[in-house]
This record gives structure tokens, C-alpha cells and sequence, in this order.
């Protein structure tokens, strides 16, 4: 059991033990239950000001009516919850709280300079908070409640355990009516998303997104007043300069029941997941006829269901999915405990501090607390970068102004105000006395660490892409000579060697032929012999004819003779549906080959390496004394292939080459998400191979002498540089890259 100090007295006391003070008529309390403990919420509704008591602590302020001092109040408590009951500090911190949140009066006459004062204290402190959170200020605009109050009696019976099932049943159809035409989904998400090639879309998504997001804020006020709550404020939020309505639904704070604060939550992912289903109704039944409508309902779907489960539902952020965390773990305010409770951990075993706030109770309960601070501060920071460098390169030049200065305020709030506060802390907070050393030393204990790790220790630094492999030679079986299919020669995926017979057609007009120019030929001979012997004059002219019909017998004879299509080369034989084509009449001219000699003793595949990771590869030949144009041009690193048919085996290549110049047409579709792939396709192209943006290409050669593996199927390629960089320099590069990627984009 660990030790908690909860010092008795305070120095302070004095100054509160005579005072007289109660909860305010208008206070509405509500009691809810955290891992078995009882807790009270304690409501201003005038100011929608809350503040959460324990059981204690609640005890404490219900002897609180007036006519009892503090003094009496606190004696009182401690006969009758003994250890449990809180001390003088705890008792004028609740005081202190409540009489911020305006949730007491005291017996002291009012003095209206001191209430206006809080009254502008209150006020600034808002102010300030939505000044500081710059890049999501809010601007409240309307009084909701008046309108959920007159529209809740008809959408009632939507929330209710009858409106889940259809809810439920709603979603299962619509997905299970999707799912077939997910190629065609995928398709057009593609176009949708690529507003460089469809400008025209960036309206309707914009439309689609503060229409959805209007009605997500809907289900948070009309799933808040369905369970008793008041939703007196709707307003704007700006995403980064992105307009979208919000709602103050927090008087679902003192809701009794986890499981309706847990609704109201989930209130607005509710409403867009269903309205996602009726879109994608309205969807597959015009996504063919073209136009506006089909591109609007999959922007809403697309927002409705796929955003809003990714940002929405997120835990990490403090939107919907966090609200709906701490309801389900029953941790109030878990960010902030979070990180009180982790930074005590420190200051408690690393400063040697003893502890000066109550501790969490349950394994559990800390255990959350801990993986919430790890996770959640790190993953806020890279957001907080990413949204930083969206807004400087993003923005027009006439609002470039803006995006410096939200710049500034995200380089403060996520990295120069930290740093204060805990110089801050190091260097005067009281609690450090005699400790003060051991922090400092931790602390730059620690910081010295981090940068040996981050900036000194190399690392290894890998490239990884996707390939496709293909035959190293390959040579298509076409038909010179019209005929019907009569016979196959070789199987789909028979070893074939060069001039082997593979198909046989058959052309019984070009047999006929053959056959009448053979006696014609015959015949023209006996008048030769005939006209030789009588008539030198004749015999000329027959012979004449002889030649010409000789020559046409001849190219007959050669047309039936490439009846029989034969191997162009040594390699396997490829025709996988050319059995089920015997007897179908083919000519010359045909835009499919009819069958396919691959020469599989090497494969080739084709990476497509990011213009970012190129740079790398490069460095590492540079440092290995290579260039492109060397024989050796593949030193500064290895390359390993695992191929898609058999993933657990790792392959090394015989022959690496990497291409100088870019490309913007890679070998297959299948390389693109047109087929599947990484890069994106220019949508302009029906054949999927154009990309979006020039790339570079990576060979790789594998020696395939036994047939084990088949060409035409996707590896995974991964270049590992022979000399490993620092987390700093791998950062740094990958900064840069997001940054050059932003600017083309």
C-alpha cells in the first residue's frame, strides 16, 4: 500500500473558520457512480458552471447551511469520517472552487465591485482560453434548446431501444449492399479526393462536410435534451481556419447514468452513420447516370462515415471519442488526471517528493491513467506539426499571414510554454525544497539522454516500396493466318522451347485453295513438258504461268503452314483460358493475344520509390563511392524482396538498378490505386497506370531458374541503407518531405 501525505492543518485556516457559507438556492446536484465510488455533481445553471465532489467532500458541503461555521462544519466531518474525512488544504480548495464556479455564498455582505471583478475574471479566463487554443477557436451564435425542445416529440421514438434496432438494421443493409461494389467505391473516392484534377468537387465538399457536421451536432443536443439535458449554445469552430458548427452539451456531465452521458456522446456519430446509410442508398442507385447528385451523396457518405469515425471516434483527441473513454472507463477528466497522476509518479520516485494530492484508487483506474498520458501527449504533438505545416504551406498567399501566425501559436503551445513551466517549475516551485538537486539532475539526466538517443545513436534506415514482377523477356502468340482453334499442342503452363508447335487452327477455304493451285500447278507442268517439245513460242508463256502460280502456292503453303503458331522463344507457356476457345474462329488483327511465352528464368520488378526516399538511396551510393553509371552502382546498400504469393520468405535479388530519371507511367496498374497500389492514379487516365505526379523507378532482378515462383504478382521491396542515420536526421528528412509534398499537392 503506498503512503499518501494529506497534511491536517493549514496556515491558512484562519481566514475561513468563521465563515458562514452555503450552496446556492439555484444549485442543482446529481449523483453518479465512478468504479463503485459515489460522487456529486454540483450545477450552476445560470453561469452552466459544474464542479465534481467526492463522497467526502459532499458530506462536507452539506453541513454547510449558513448558520455553521466552517470551522464547526469541518469538526463535524472529521468525527464522522475520521481518516477519511478531508483536511484543512482539501477543505479550502473545495471552498475555493465552488466559489469560482459561483456555486456559494458566504456571509459576507456583497460587494458588487468584488462580484463584477469575478464576474470579468470569469469572463477573460474564457476569453483567454479560446485565444490560446488557436487553432480551434470557437464562436458561440444561438440558443439551441428552444428548438430541440420542439422537435424532440417527433424524432423520440428514434431514440429509443426500437430507433437502435432500426438504427442497427439500417447500417447492416446499407454495408451489406456496399461491400460488392467496393472497387467502384474505392474509384470514387479517388476522384473525389483529387481536387487538383476536379477543383469543381472542393465546393460540394465543403457543402457535404458542413451540412453532415450540422446535423452531427443535432444528434449531440437532441441525444443531451432525449436524457433531461439543457443545450443552450451552438456556435462555430474553426479547424484550422476551417469553419464547422459545434454544441454545448456538457450539462450531460451531470447526468447520474455513465451509459446516457455515453449516448450523448456518441450522439452526432450516430446521427452521420445513418444518414451515411441512406446516401449510400440513394448512391448505388445513381452512381452510374453521371452528374452532381452521384459525386454529392458520396461526398456525404465519405464524410459521414469515414471521417467521423476516424477523428470523431479517436480517444486521443478531446472530441466525441474521449467524452465516450471516460464515460466507459469511469475516469472524469481523464486527460487532466492523466497527467497529474502521471507527472506525481515522477516527481514522487524520481524527485523524491512526497505525494500532495489523493491518489487514484484501483490498479486499474492508474493503470489507464498512465497508457492515456503516454499515448495521448505524443500523438496531440505530431498532430499539432501536421496541422502546423498544413496551415503554413497550404493557405494562399494573401492568407499566408494567418497560417505564420497560427504557426507561432502551435510552436508555443506544444513547445515553448512546456519548456517554461518546467524551467519554471525546476528553478522556484516551493514543493522542491531540499529536492531541488535530485530534480535537476533527473531532469538533465534525462534531457542529456534523449538527445544522445535522438541525435547520436544511428539507427537503421530502411526504403520500402511495392514492385510487380514481370518476365524478363516476354513475346505474345498471335494468329497470321484467319482460322478456327482445332487442337492445342501444350497445357497452360507447360515449358515450351523456341519454334515448338502450340495451337493449331484450322482453315478448310485455305485447304481448298491449296488444293486447286496444286492441280493447276500439275496441269500448267504437263503443258510445259507438252509445249517444249512442239512450241518454244507456248512453252514461254506457260512458264510464265507456271512461275506466278507456283508463287501462289507457295505463300497458300505458308499461310497453312502458320496454322501451327509456335514458342517465339525459350520460356512457359501462358494461355490460362484458351482451352475453353476450341473452335472459335480467329484472325489477324486480334487486340488480345492468344497466348503468352514468358521467359521465367529471371523476373524483373518494378518498384516505385517516393521522390522523398529517392534522395536517400542516392546518399547511400554517394557515400559508398557508387554513381548510377557505375557497374557497381548498387553498393550503400541491400535489398531483400518478399513476394505476395509467399510473404514468409525473404528473397535477396541478384541485380539491383535504380532508374535516374523520373517516370510518371509505372509498368502495371496494379501499381497504382487504380489496381490497389500506393500512388495515386491521375484520374484523367482510363488505364490506371498515369500517376499523379512524377516518381522514380527501382529494378530489381531475380534469379527464378527452377520456376518457383510466377511473374505477375505484387513484392514487397525493402532497401536497407548499410549506414544508419540518427531519429533526428530520419525526422528531419521525413519533415521534408511531408513539406514538399504539401507544396506540390
Amino acid at each position: 500500500m503506498t503512503l499518501q501525505l494529506r497534511p491536517t492543518f493549514s496556515e491558512s485556516w484562519y481566514r475561513v473558520t468563521s465563515l458562514k457559507p452555503k450552496l446556492r438556492a439555484g444549485a442543482q446536484i446529481s449523483r453518479q457512480f465512478y468504479r463503485g465510488e459515489r460522487w456529486y455533481v454540483v450545477r450552476d445553471p445560470a453561469g452552466n458552471q459544474y464542479h465534481r465532489l467526492s463522497d467526502a467532500a459532499y458530506k462536507f458541503v452539506g453541513l454547510l447551511d449558513g448558520h455553521r461555521t466552517i470551522g464547526e462544519a469541518w469538526e463535524l466531518v472529521g468525527g464522522q469520517l475520521a481518516d477519511d474525512a478531508p483536511t484543512q488544504p482539501e477543505v479550502i480548495q473545495i471552498l475555493s472552487q465552488l466559489y469560482s464556479a459561483n456555486l456559494i455564498e458566504t456571509n459576507i455582505s456583497p460587494d458588487a465591485t468584488v462580484l463584477l471583478r469575478r464576474h470579468k475574471r470569469m469572463m477573460m479566463h474564457k476569453a483567454k482560453g479560446r485565444l490560446m487554443n488557436i487553432l480551434f477557436p470557437r464562436i458561440p451564435l444561438w440558443d439551441l434548446d428552444w428548438f430541440l425542445k420542439l422537435w424532440l416529440p417527433v424524432l423520440r421514438p428514434m431514440l429509443s431501444v426500437v430507433g437502435l434496432f432500426i438504427w442497427f438494421a439500417v447500417i447492416g443493409v446499407a454495408i451489406f449492399l456496399a461491400v460488392p461494389h467496393w472497387a467502384a467505391l474505392v474509384k470514387q473516392g479517388e476522384e473525389s479526393l483529387s481536387l487538383y484534377a476536379n477543383p469543381e468537387n472542393a465546393l460540394l465538399l465543403y457543402v457535404a462536410f458542413a451540412g453532415i457536421k450540422f446535423i452531427h451536432e443535432l444528434g449531440h443536443g437532441f441525444m443531451c435534451r432525449r436524457f433531461g439535458g439543457e443545450v443552450h449554445e451552438l456556435g462555430i469552430m474553426f479547424l484550422v481556419l476551417f469553419p464547422a458548427p459545434y454544441v454545448d452539451a456538457s450539462s450531460a456531465w451531470s447526468f447520474p447514468n455513465k451509459w446516457h452521458r455515453f449516448l450523448v456522446g456518441a450522439g452526432g456519430m450516430i446521427f452521420e452513420l445513418f444518414v451515411a446509410a441512406i446516401c449510400c442508398f440513394f448512391w448505388l442507385a445513381t452512381k452510374d447516370s453521371g452528374g452532381v447528385l452521384p459525386l454529392f451523396l458520396y461526398n456525404v457518405m465519405l464524410i459521414a462515415s469515414f471521417s467521423t469515425v476516424v477523428f470523431n471516434a479517436n480517444p486521443l483527441l478531446r472530441y466525441d471519442g474521449y467524452y465516450m473513454l471516460s464515460d466507459i472507463l469511469e475516469i472524469p477528466n481523464l486527460q487532466h488526471r492523466s497527467r497529474e497522476y502521471s507527472l506525481s509518479l515522477i516527481k514522487r520516485f524520481l524527485f523524491r517528493v512526497k505525494w500532495s494530492q489523493p491518489l487514484p484508487q484501483g490498479f486499474w483506474t492508474k493503470f489507464w491513467m498512465v497508457v492515456y498520458f503516454c499515448l495521448s501527449g505524443p500523438y496531440r504533438v505530431m498532430v499539432g506539426i501536421f496541422i502546423m505545416i498544413m496551415v503554413l504551406y497550404q493557405l494562399p498567399e494573401q492568407i499566408k499571414f494567418l497560417g505564420m501566425i497560427m504557426g507561432l501559436g502551435s510552436l508555443a503551445t506544444f513547445f515553448i510554454v512546456p519548456l517554461y513551466k518546467s524551467f519554471t517549475y525546476l528553478t522556484i516551485e516551493p514543493e522542491l525544497h531540499r529536492k531541488r538537486g535530485i530534480a535537476w539532475a533527473w531532469t538533465t539526466g534525462f534531457a542529456a539522454a534523449a538527445i544522445v538517443v535522438l541525435a547520436f545513436i544511428r539507427f537503421p534506415q530502411n526504403v520500402r516500396a511495392e514492385a510487380f514482377l514481370r518476365p524478363a523477356e516476354r513475346e505474345s502468340v498471335f494468329p497470321k493466318t484467319p482460322g478456327y482453334i482445332e487442337k492445342l499442342e501444350k497445357r497452360d503452363g507447360d515449358r515450351v522451347a523456341k519454334g515448338e508447335a502450340l495451337i493449331i487452327l484450322r482453315n478448310e477455304d485455305l485447304d481448298t485453295e491449296i488444293t486447286k493451285l496444286n492441280a493447276l500447278v500439275r496441269g500448267l507442268e504437263v503443258q510445259l513438258t507438252a509445249a517444249q517439245a512442239d512450241d518454244p513460242v507456248l512453252a514461254s508463256s506457260v512458264s510464265q504461268q507456271l512461275n506466278v502460280q507456283q508463287s501462289e502456292l507457295k505463300r497458300a503453303s505458308q499461310r497453312r503452314d502458320d496454322l501451327t503458331l509456335r514458342a517465339p522463344i525459350d520460356g512457359q507457356f501462358v494461355a490460362p483460358a484458351i482451352a475453353q476457345q476450341i473452335g472459335r474462329f480467329v484472325s489477324p488483327g486480334e487486340p488480345q493475344p492468344l497466348a503468352i511465352v514468358s521467359r521465367v528464368d529471371d523476373l524483373i520488378g518494378y518498384a516505385v520509390i517516393d521522390q522523398g526516399e529517392i534522395e536517400l538511396i542516392r546518399a547511400a551510393q554517394r557515400r559508398a563511392g557508387a554513381t548510377p553509371d557505375s557497374p557497381e552502382h548498387a553498393k550503400g546498400y541491400t535489398t531483400s524482396v518478399r513476394l505476395v504469393s509467399n510473404v514468409v520468405e525473404e528473397v535477396q535479388p541478384g541485380q539491383t538498378k535504380l532508374i535516374p530519371s523520373a517516370i510518371r507511367e509505372v509498368r502495371s496498374a496494379a501499381m497504382t490505386t487504380a489496381g490497389g497500389g500506393q500512388f495515386a492514379a491521375d484520374p484523367r487516365d482510363p488505364s490506371g497506370r498515369q500517376l499523379s505526379q512524377e516518381e522514380f523507378e527501382f529494378q530489381i532482378v531475380l534469379k527464378n531458374n527452377q520456376g518457383y515462383w510466377q511473374p505477375d504478382q505484387r513484392a514487397y521491396v525493402r532497401i536497407k541503407m548499410d549506414q544508419g542515420t540518427s531519429i533526428v536526421e530520419q525526422g528531419w528528412r521525413r519533415l521534408n518531405q511531408l513539406i514538399q509534398t504539401t507544396k506540390t499537392s
